[in-house]
Formats: structure tokens, C-alpha cells, sequence
């Protein structure tokens, strides 16, 4: 907006022209017939428009009809990153003083119509490596899921061995275990190990403790068939009682006992409840009773069976308590039989344990042996 000609070819002195990358105007428009008079001392207000081919200018009020309306190409005048700003100036003889009480900048992305096809193609590819991903992993699912229907059908001996001893427990249905479970709610959830959930159900009118055996555990049949075959043979008042189990579409399953402060010895022993609470009901007269019958359960792994148990995990979480605090050893996953007067450890290639609780010398040796699970009591 000039308010004099600032060279002779202006059309008057108040006009508004469009000038780009030169200071000769590429238009100019007067400003009179709309009774507008930039050096009246009056404030003006002006609109400017771009959408990157067109550029739009209002000046005054009315905001229908632009003074000036062209066709500019942005790729043609602009680059990619551009600045918006004010520049002024007059001629040699005369100053103006220009004032610029506020103004407002709101811009959005100009997509370019090259540019457009070019977000289609990397659309479209993407769409494309999803599609042959989900492919491939369908695949790749459906093929293990083939290998390990072979596997089981050429390892029937599960529930050949369990149901083949006289003193196995019951198996059940695994829609009896769903439906006494909620379907396995995560309200039920009673704790998390290593290689499963255990769950509180109701079969009929008796509260059980139903295990999940985690389908991603490396060791998911060995701990079952280990926990089934050794644990259903033993019968101690220190030792979670086993009542049945289920092998079944490919899920492995135990129930015990419910007891009703399940799975919490960790939790009074290392919670951080304020005094008062949960971990003051723990007396020590109680810690000297869950000392004493995880003793005796160990014993009577050890001596009172005709194949010596070693339990090979011992620790607080595996540690169950009843409504009395009475301590009833269970989670039989990682457990090994030798015979007595003829075996003196079990040696294995895998470290079967928990960290901090296994004693040096299993670590070393991979060999089990009653001494390394008295070592885990006291740890």
C-alpha cells in the first residue's frame, strides 16, 4: 500500500499494489473509488489470503468484494520454507510514519498435487507389506499350531501315565474348570508364577484353586507332569493337597485346595504395609509355626517317602498359608524323584531354580540334592 507514487509509472498516491520479487508492481489497484485514504491517519484494516494458486486481498470492511484477487503458483514464486513478515518504505523527500497496531498469522499445510501422489503410493505400499505381514504370521501360526497338534497326538503318554497310577487324582473337563472360574476372570486371579496363573473357583459347593499352566512356558508339560505324577502320590498336613488336573485342548491345568490366605507368605514377609496392618497380624509365634511345618514338609519329602522328593524352588511364594497360618508347601513344577540309598542328587543341564534362593554349588554343578533345598528354607 503506497500513500504516494513511488515511481511515475504508480497509478496515484493511494493505491495497493502486488508486488513479486520486484519492487514494480505486478498490479495495482486504487483505493479511491472505495473511499479509502491511507494517509488520512485513520487505521486500515487489511485481509490477505493465499491457498497456494490464488491470493486474495480485502482492505476495509467490506469483506465480499477483494481489491485484488490473482492466480500465483506457489511453486513457481515461492520455495519450501518461506518468511511472513512487514517491510516499508518512502520516497527521498517526504517520511510517513506506519503503524502496525496488531496483526494475525493463521497458515495450514499446502499440499502440493505432485506431492499427493506420491503419499498415495507410500499409503498404498504400506498397506500392502501390512496385508503380506498378517499373511505370513497367519501362516507361520496355523503351521506351529499343526506341529503341535503331531506332538501331542505322538505324546499320549500325559494322561496315559496319570491315569495309568492308582493313586492319581481326578481329571476334570476343561468347561468344569472354565465355568468354575468365571472363564478365567482376572478378578479370580489369586497370583502369577513362572509358568502360570492360579485362580480361585467353585466346583460345586467347595472353593479350589484352579493353576493355568502358561502356554508360552518352556517347560509347560514337564512342570505338569511332573507336579501330576509327584505331587498326587503325597499326603502331608505341610503340603498343598492336590485334587485334580486336566489336559485338554492343549491346555494343562491343576487344581488344589483353596486356602484362604493362598500364595501370601511373600506377601506378609516382604509387604510394605504399615505397622498394624497386614504384616503385624505375622507374629513371630506364627513365623515359628510356618518355619516349623515347612521343616516338616521337607522332611517328609526327604524321609518319609518311599522316593526321596526334592523340591528343587523352595521360597516365601511358594510357601501357601491357611486361614490359620498353618504353612503348606506347594508348586511341585520344578520337582525330581530319586531313589533312595541309590541316588544322591539329580543332576540336570538346565539350572532349575530361583535366583537367591539356589545354593552355590547346583549353580555350579547343575546337581540337586536334599542339602540344596534346605538351603533355599533358610535363604
Amino acid at each position: 500500500m503506497a500513500p504516494e507514487k513511488s515511481f511515475p509509472g504508480d497509478l496515484d498516491d493511494n493505491h495497493i499494489g502486488l508486488d513479486v520479487n520486484s519492487v514494480y508492481s505486478r498490479r495495482s489497484v486504487s483505493l479511491n473509488d472505495r473511499g479509502i485514504y491511507i494517509s488520512k491517519g485513520e487505521d486500515i484494516r487489511v485481509f490477505v489470503r493465499y491457498d497456494g494458486k490464488n491470493l486474495t486481498i480485502f482492505v476495509g470492511e467490506d469483506m465480499k468484494n477483494p481489491v485484488i484477487s490473482e492466480h500465483l503458483n506457489r511453486s513457481d514464486y515461492l520455495p519450501e520454507n518461506v518468511y511472513v513478515g512487514f517491510s516499508g518504505s518512502t520516497s527521498n523527500n517526504t517520511q510517513y510514519l506506519n503503524c502496525v497496531r496488531s496483526w494475525e498469522f493463521i497458515g495450514s499445510e499446502i499440499k502440493d498435487s505432485k506431492l499427493r501422489w506420491v503419499w498415495i503410493l507410500v499409503a498404498v505400499g504400506s498397506v500392502l507389506i501390512l496385508l503380506i505381514s498378517i499373511g505370513i504370521a497367519l501362516f507361520l501360526y496355523r503351521k506351529r499350531g499343526c506341529e503341535v497338534d503331531r506332538l501331542e497326538d505322538a505324546y499320549p503318554t500325559i494322561d496315559e501315565a496319570i491315569l495309568g497310577s492308582s493313586t492319581a487324582p481326578r481329571k476334570y473337563k476343561f468347561k468344569e474348570l472354565s465355568k468354575a472360574t468365571g472363564n478365567f476372570n482376572p478378578k479370580n486371579k489369586l497370583g502369577k508364577g513362572g509358568f502360570g496363573t492360579v485362580y480361585k473357583g467353585i466346583l460345586g459347593n467347595k472353593e479350589v484353586a484352579v493353576k493355568r499352566i502358561s502356554k508360552k512356558s518352556t517347560q509347560g508339560k514337564q512342570e505338569f507332569i511332573a507336579e501330576v505324577t509327584t505331587i498326587g502320590n503325597l499326603h502331608h498336613r505341610n503340603l498343598v493337597r492336590l485334587i485334580g488336573w486336566c489336559h485338554e485342548r492343549r491346555e494343562y491345568l491343576l487344581v488344589y485346595e483353596y486356602l484362604p490366605n493362598y500364595g501370601s507368605l511373600d506377601k506378609y514377609v516382604f509387604c510394605d504395609e504399615k505397622p498394624g496392618t497386614q504384616e503385624a497380624t505375622l507374629s513371630w509365634e506364627k513365623r515359628l509355626s510356618v518355619i516349623s511345618g515347612v521343616a516338616q514338609a521337607l522332611d517328609y519329602l526327604h524321609n518319609g517317602c518311599m522316593m526321596r522328593v526334592l523340591h528343587r524352588d523352595i521360597k516365601a511364594s511358594n510357601i501357601m498359608l491357611d486361614l490359620d497360618f498353618k504353612a503348606k508347601l506347594g508348586d511341585f513344577g520344578l520337582a525330581r524323584t530319586i531313589i533312595r540309598n541309590e541316588q544322591t542328587h539329580h543332576t540336570t543341564k538346565e539350572l532349575a531354580g530361583t535366583p537367591g534362593y539356589m545354593a552355590p554349588e547346583s549353580i555350579l554343578t547343575g546337581r540337586a540334592t536334599a542339602e540344596t533345598d534346605v538351603y533355599a528354607t533358610l535363604q
